[in-house]
């Protein structure tokens, strides 16, 4: 016996261990089966974490799970479809071992995400599945599905619909489905429960946060891509109701059929379905009789009008509702509601509700609204009826809302709608509304308005605006201590009819009680009596009546950004019109003083005819700039510095447009100290250390400006005229004559500010270009130390330097560079941005070659032998041309001639100077010496010609002509004295580049007449 227990037991050990050891002998070959039929059966992107296989999770069956799997779409953007941190699926391990199938029986989902999606190209990023046309139905190798279980656990699922503007989501989503899962037809006994949920139709939102329970019999038939529901029991929230019906999805359009009802439905459940009760139902009690049912039966085709015909009930009879928070029960509520379309089409919907009706204590409202159409809308409706305020809000409370006060209403509505998306006229509507004896007040605030009086009456006829008329007959309250009344009337909406008048004497004390803001302290006496009285008609100039006080005295202001207040504010403003015409209207400023520490500013004066604004204006006083942008900042600017000014001015506005400023009286001072000015719109910061200016009516006289702009600091004065264009851009410039002085001034730092990236468009908009302003004529006497552009220094710059019109002109300019004294005049023109121009004279005394070729990007440009030269020379030469992007010349544009005289040079490693030593066998002229020679060229259609001249090349008389093309090509004359014979030389022609020099014996080919002057000259 103990013998045969020792052989049961270890048959058992045995068949425990080949169990365990099973899965590890299938594993791979299954893993190998499975990535095989997802691979033919998806056009997607398949990814997982990890494999596994076992056997005693579903013993005797295999469970296979694939961990963190991610399903994308491959065609359309890589998009991610389905991920899952676990799929188990479970297996018939028989089946498999015995005939190689695998049949799975259940698949089981953890906290996946679906995430599937149309785009309004009709593009989705679920077809996925391949047509299966190649597949033998006699292959025993692969996979077969009977699922009789799948379940999804804390699921996510989204679906949008960008193209017809459709979206559903579903949070918190498990579901839980039993039956034969076969690949057709087939019925599910299904459980589901969603968390929250959303549906949006359309961009109307007609299902949000609600939370879904379901259970019941679905039938499901693929092939078809049909639907139903045999039987359910549905809790939405906690309306709970029955449904059947079905669904068929076809390619263009999806037919729905379903009837819905909800037998012994109560109120409460009804009510759960609204936001703003959802989270408080424990304190809700209602009693009293409920009926829903409904059914829809048709075609939805999506982008078009046609909906599934439907009916929809809801009767609410002889119900009460009473929260805790009410101590009275809203009583004998009565609702009848049906939403209805018989003909299949949108605008063919109707809402009717017949009965509206509740009670409360002693309060009535009722009503009734229709609505026929939802493109081409037919309205009529009423509610009447009366309750207190803070009633309302114990059934539907504002958090920090304290309210109270007896509100009274009566509205009617009758209206038709052509479009209801092309913008609704007004309809006909006549109200009454009320309010008696009222109180607002917020938690956050320490008062509250009290004895609130508003009475409000309105009219509008179908379309009509300026038949419209708004009367607000009473509006009274108390702010704090002090109380503020009106009243006023309006016909008409287009050129209204205005019968108004407004008072208030209050505290400015009471308003920060009342309505404190964040960071500021104010007090101070602030009235305001204002009637007014006429039509307002923009186009025929038409202004009512107007008689207006604006008062505010012994002010204080403070914020907390700065530690000072402005204090002793007085304010003084009167507005009037007596005669109806907007030329009539004046505002007189009486009285404007302020003093923020010690610095005292008024100001005093009138505007006058709102028509062409006539200004009279006087203001004097001190401002600190810093102060009051830390009592007011500006975003993104820093200022400060002081400002005194003693100012008068007077004219129009309109006078000023038209440059009538003749007629325009400015006349006064102003002193700047220490202004400082930083923004984003400027590259630099700017700094006016002492600055001091009068003005006239055409003239601004800069008596002294002292700058700092960056690494610049420079001073100006002189007069700038007509600077009023620089506020109307009406095609005048504005004129100054200027003298500037400096100790340096870098334009590095300010040339971003004027390339053409900055303010032009297209090709022009990545140019470097440095853009002439083209809105000024300014004329500078100029005497600048030091000066620096790109590489270029210049040192003691004197002469005429003017700006106009988008040209840079030069003239008698003077100034030192490189050690040597230079003399230009000339244009610089950027009228035409695609096509900046440039004309120069230029005059050079003693120049050094290396410093020339090193310090002038010209020279490299032109000249690049010049890089093996050594010596100094004098230069007087005209040139012009374009220039690209980059400030570059173009070579095939540039025109230009004049004379270079050479005292001494040594010219090093030029290659033509060594291919000439080695054809007339002389070492010296490879790197020669040339004395006491003038240089005749010029340059055009891309070519430099160097007319004949002589020259001794280290002793040995030479004379040269020829010509270069400027890409490359050299062809030049040469002849050289070599025998001690008087007059006779030896010629040479020197072909190729300068880089590649062919140097022979013989005249070469004949060189272009162009080369001795015989053919026009270039244009200077």
């Amino acid at each position: 016996m103990k013998k045969i227990f020792k052989i049961f037991f270890a048959f058992i050990v045995l068949l425990i261990v080949f169990i365990s050891f099973t899965p590890q002998i299938f594993h791979e070959k299954i893993e190998a089966i499975a990535i095989k039929e997802i691979r033919s059966k998806l056009k997607a992107k398949v990814d997982f974490a990890h494999f596994d296989l076992s056997i005693w999770q579903n013993f005797p069956n295999f469970t296979i799970s694939f961990e963190n799997l991610s399903v994308a779409d491959t065609t359309i953007k890589n998009d991610t479809l389905l991920k899952s941190i676990q799929i188990d699926c479970v297996v018939d391990a028989m089946e498999y071992i015995t005939d190689g199938h695998i049949n799975v029986m259940s698949v089981t989902f953890t906290e996946p995400i679906v995430n599937a999606w149309i785009s309004k190209k009709g593009e989705t990023n679920f077809s996925i599945l391949k047509n299966d046309t190649t597949s033998d139905v006699n292959d025993t190798s692969g996979l077969t599905i009977h699922i009789q279980k799948i379940e999804l656990v804390n699921a996510n699922i989204y679906y949008s619909d960008l193209k017809n503007k459709n979206n559903i989501s579903l949070k918190g989503f498990n579901f839980n489905g039993k039956g034969e899962i076969g690949p057709d037809a087939f019925e599910l006994e299904a459980a589901l429960t969603v968390d929250t949920s959303s549906l949006v139709l359309g961009d109307k939102n007609y299902f949000k946060n609600k939370k879904i329970e379901f259970e019941g019999l679905l039938g499901i038939n693929s092939k078809d891509n049909k639907y139903s529901i045999k039987r359910s029991e549905v809790k939405i929230n906690q309306f709970r109701f029955n449904t059947d019906g079905d669904v068929d999805l076809q390619p263009n359009r999806y037919g729905i059929n379903f009837k819905i009802n909800s037998p012994d439905c109560e109120l409460k459940e009804i009510l759960s379905l609204a936001s703003f009760f959802q989270s408080d139902m424990d304190a809700i009690e209602t009693d009293g009789k409920v009926n829903f049912s409904g059914f829809s039966n048709g075609y939805y085709v999506p982008g078009t009008d046609t909906i599934p015909k439907f009916e929809f009930k809801l009767e609410i009879a002889d119900c009460s509702f009473k929260m805790d928070t009410l101590p009275d029960v809203i009583q004998n509520i009565h609702l009848d509601f049906i939403a209805s379309n018989s003909k299949g089409l949108l605008d063919s919907t109707e809402l009717k509700m017949d009965t509206l009706f509740f009670q409360l204590h002693e309060h009535t409202i009722f009503g009734h609204a229709h609505i026929h159409g939802l493109k081409t809308m037919e309205l009529d409706g009423s509610l009447k009826g009366s309750i207190h305020i803070d009633e309302i809000l114990k059934v539907y409370p504002i958090k920090g809302l304290d309210a109270d006060g007896e509100i009274t209403f009566d509205i009617e509505a009758d209206a038709k709608y052509d479009s209801i998306g092309s913008g609704m006229n007004l309809p006909n509507v006549a109200f009454d509304i009320a309010i008696k004896n009222g109180m607002l007040k917020y938690d956050s605030l320490p008062e509250s308005l009290t004895k609130i009086n508003f009475s409000s009456k309105g009219r509008s006829i179908q379309g009509k605006m300026e038949e419209t008329e708004l009367s607000i007959d009473q509006l009274s309250f108390i702010m704090g201590h002090d109380p503020v009344q009106g009243k006023l009337k309006l016909k008409g909406f287009t050129n209204p009819m205005i019968d108004g008048n407004f008072s208030a004497d209050i505290h400015l004390q009471d308003i920060k009680e009342v309505y404190p803001i964040e960071g500021l302290d104010m007090n101070g006496a602030f009235k305001i009596v204002a009637d007014l009285h006429g039509i307002y008609n923009k186009t025929t100039g038409e202004f009512p009546k107007v008689n207006a006080q604006l008062q505010v005295k012994n002010g204080y202001v403070k914020t907390e950004s700065y530690a000072k207040p402005m204090e002793k504010v007085n304010l003084s403003v009167d507005f009037k019109n007596v005669t109806g015409k907007i030329e009539d209207t004046q505002m007189i400023i009486k009285e404007l003083n302020y003093f923020i520490e010690g610095d005292p500013f008024e100001a005093s004066g009138s505007i006058d005819d709102f028509k062409n604004f006539a200004y009279d204006l006087k203001i004097k006083g001190v401002v600190d700039v810093g102060k009051i942008t830390k009592i007011y900042p500006i975003k993104d600017m820093t200022l400060s510095g002081v400002v005194k000014m003693d100012v008068a001015v007077k004219g129009t506005i309109t006078d000023l447009q038209n440059g009538k400023y003749q007629k325009t009286m400015a006349d006064g001072t102003v002193e700047l100290n220490n202004l400082f000015v930083q923004t984003p719109l400027l590259p630099k910061s700017i700094e006016i250390k002492k600055g001091f200016f009068t003005l006239s009516p055409e003239t601004i006289n800069l008596k002294s400006m002292q700058m700092h702009c960056g690494k610049s600091v420079f001073s100006v004065d002189g007069k700038l005229n007509d600077y009023f264009c620089f506020f109307y851009n009406d095609g005048d410039l504005v004129e100054a004559n200027l003298n500037l002085k400096a100790d340096t001034l870098d334009l590095n730092e300010w040339k971003e500010m004027f390339t053409s990236s900055s303010s032009q468009t297209g090709e022009a908009a990545n140019s470097s270009i440095w853009q002439v302003p083209a809105t000024i004529d300014f004329d500078f006497d100029s005497d600048l130390k030091y000066v620096k552009y790109e590489d270029m220094e210049l040192k003691d710059l004197k002469g005429e330097i003017r700006i106009k019109g988008g040209v840079l002109s030069l003239t008698k300019v003077g100034f030192d560079m490189l050690g040597a004294k230079f003399h230009i005049a000339g244009n610089y023109d950027t009228r035409d941005m695609r096509h900046p121009l440039f004309d120069f004279e230029t005059d050079v005394q003693n120049l050094d070659i290396q410093k020339a070729y090193t310090g002038i990007k010209l020279i490299r440009d032109l000249a690049s032998a010049a890089n093996e030269a050594e010596g100094v020379f004098s230069i007087n030469y005209k040139i012009k041309g374009e220039l690209d992007k980059n400030m570059n010349p173009i070579i095939p544009t540039v025109v230009g001639s004049g004379e270079l005289k050479i005292a001494s040079a040594k010219i090093n490693g030029m290659k033509i100077f060594d291919e000439l030593g080695k054809a007339t066998k002389k070492k010296e002229m490879s790197d020669p010496h040339l004395k006491n020679f003038t240089l005749n060229t010029e340059i055009r259609n891309n070519k430099l010609f160097v007319k004949p001249f002589s020259v001794k090349v280290s002793g040995f008389h030479t004379e040269i002509e020829g010509v270069n093309d400027l890409s490359g090509p050299i062809s030049y004359s040469i002849k050289v004295e070599l025998l001690p014979i008087e007059k006779m030389k030896i010629p040479f022609n020197v072909s190729g580049t300068y880089d590649n020099p062919k140097v022979a014996l013989g005249k070469g080919e004949r060189l272009p007449d162009e080369i001795s002057g015989k053919t026009e000259t270039a244009p200077n």
